[in-house]
């Protein structure tokens, strides 16, 4: 006998997930994490154009730190883009509340 593929679920109780806070930024003033000012291409009114895009250091974001697009947050496993129109807010628990402006 050969047993090709076995699927186990199995549902209980799990302890919440406890996550450090963010420490708190001293001003939503995000330029602390600020790397580099760079091009990056965006539609702008039905055109793409080419538009100064603020890049960010995700580790060095601070809760309380507001970005307005464009911008571009990178970091190890991931990037985020807040886009022309948009914004964004870190919260304490690390992630980023993006909304249009």
């Amino acid at each position: 006998m050969e047993i090709v593929n076995l699927r186990v679920r199995a549902i209980g109780p799990t302890p919440p997930l406890n996550f450090e806070p963010l420490p708190a930024a001293d001003s939503p003033d995000p330029a602390p994490a600020l790397l580099a000012v760079h091009p990056a291409w965006f539609e702008i009114g039905g055109k793409l154009q080419a538009t100064p895009t603020a890049i960010y250091d995700r580790e060095a974001l601070r809760a309380g730190h507001s970005l307005a697009g464009p911008a571009i947050v990178v970091q190890l496993d991931a990037t985020t883009v807040v886009p022309p129109g948009w914004a964004g807010e870190v919260a304490a628990a690390g992630h980023i509340h993006l909304r249009p402006l």
